[in-house]
C-alpha cells in the first residue's frame, strides 16, 4: 500500500476517532521503530492516537522502509511457545511477557528496563496446554521445521491471537527459547544436541 493511499484512508476515518493501533516498518522487525499508540518522530508518546497522530507516525515509518504495516491492538499479554521437531515435536513451557508500560520494542527486548519475563507463564495448566496446542498448529501450518518460537497474545477472556513466528530466536543461555525448554527438563546442551540431531545421519 502506498503512503498516498494511507493518507486517503486516514482522512476518511471518522473525525477524531481514537486508534488503538501499532505501526512499524515491515522489513525492520516487529520491535524496530514501532509506534505505540502512537510514538511520534519527536519522541512524544500519545496515549490515545488520533488520525492526525497516525498519519505522522506512518509517514515517519515510510522514511525507514518502503512498506509499513498497521495492526489493530490486542489488549492482553504476549506468550511464547518454543518448539523443536520435524515429524515429532518437543514443546517447551509457555512464558509470558509482563509490561509495566509502553511496548516490548527493540531496546526493551534486550534490556528489560520496564518489563518482566515470567517462565512459566502465570496461567492455568489448561490454558498453557491450549497455547501449546495452538503454537504447534501454527508451526505445522507454516511448514516450520527444526525449531522456532511461536509468539501469541492471550487476552482476559482467554482468547489466543497469533502474533508471529520467530524462526531464529535468541539462543544465549539466558534467552527465552532455552528457558522454555529448560522448563521441561531439557538442559542447554541437551537442547542443542536435540536440534543438531534432527539433521544428522543417525536420525535420518
Amino acid at each position: 500500500i502506498s503512503i498516498e493511499q494511507v493518507r486517503k484512508d486516514i482522512e476518511n476515518m471518522k473525525k477524531n476517532k481514537y486508534l488503538e493501533m501499532h505501526q512499524n516498518p515491515v522489513w525492520q522487525g516487529q520491535g524496530k521503530d514501532t509506534r505505540w499508540k502512537t510514538r511520534l518522530p519527536n519522541g512524544k508518546i500519545v496515549a490515545k492516537a488520533k488520525k492526525e497522530d497516525l498519519k505522522e507516525a506512518v509517514e515517519n515509518a515510510f522514511t525507514i522502509d518502503k512498506e509499513v504495516i498497521i495492526e489493530e491492538e490486542v489488549v492482553g499479554f504476549e506468550v511464547g511457545c518454543s518448539i523443536i521437531g520435524i515429524d515429532t515435536y518437543t514443546i517447551g513451557r509457555v512464558d509470558e511477557i509482563e509490561l509495566s508500560q509502553g511496548f516490548f520494542d527493540f531496546e526493551e527486548k534486550y534490556n528489560l528496563k520496564t518489563s518482566t519475563i515470567h517462565m512459566p507463564a502465570r496461567i492455568s495448566e489448561i490454558d498453557e496446554k491450549r497455547i501449546q496446542e495452538t503454537g504447534l498448529k501454527i508451526y505445522k501450518a507454516l511448514g516450520c521445521t527444526g525449531f522456532a518460537r511461536v509468539d501469541m497474545f492471550f487476552t482476559a477472556d482467554k482468547t489466543i491471537y497469533f502474533n508471529e513466528v520467530n524462526t531464529i530466536p535468541g539462543f544465549t543461555i539466558h534467552s527465552r527459547f532455552p528457558s522454555m525448554m529448560k522448563g521441561i527438563g531439557l538442559s542447554f546442551a541437551d537442547m542443542l544436541e536435540k536440534i543438531i540431531g534432527l539433521y544428522t545421519d543417525e536420525t535420518k
